[in-house]
């Protein structure tokens, strides 16, 4: 592993896919089963990711080009709560939208 940055690009250019690979093959039911006591389900977890990439990321690199401290991200008390009619699929869809982006 040479060139740390291109294995972690290499990682993320595929989580969309994988993602949307999940939604469309596990059923919603599992994705949504409550884990462990102060654990997130799968999809709480792919909530979080598009939290991250949608309001956390874009902050924290412009503070860091100005730079400037950041806030902090609390995803229990700031991220999105999942909306019970949301669609697995349409979640891992914005996702990748983020990808494209990048």
């Amino acid at each position: 592993m040479d060139n740390i940055l291109e294995s972690v690009r290499a990682i993320l250019r595929t989580t969309p896919a994988c993602w949307l690979n999940l939604t469309e093959s596990i059923p919603t039911e599992l994705l949504v089963r409550p884990p462990a006591l102060k654990e997130w389900s799968a999809l709480e977890c792919l909530q979080h990711l598009v939290d991250t990439e949608r309001w956390v990321f874009p902050v924290r690199v412009k503070a860091f080009l100005a730079g400037q401290d950041f806030p902090a991200f609390n995803p229990d008390s700031q991220g999105t709560k999942l909306d019970v009619g949301q669609v697995p699929g349409e979640l891992a869809r914005e996702l990748g939208g983020f990808a494209l982006r990048a």
